[in-house]
């Protein structure tokens, strides 16, 4: 990983994605698992107000 960077699994990011942005995803090399796409967070959308 990297310091301060946080990178959530592909499973994670589709309960997640409607309430915080990331960035384009990327493949890694994980140790003992091999290969995975993972999203790296940039933080909280802004609040969209619902329509009535």
């Amino acid at each position: 990983g990297v310091p301060g960077i946080v990178q959530v699994d592909q499973r994670t990011y589709q309960r997640l994605r409607d309430s915080f942005d990331f960035q384009e995803p990327q493949t890694i090399q994980v140790k003992g698992k091999g290969s995975m796409i993972v999203h790296r967070l940039i933080g909280r959308r802004a609040a969209t107000r619902a329509s009535a």
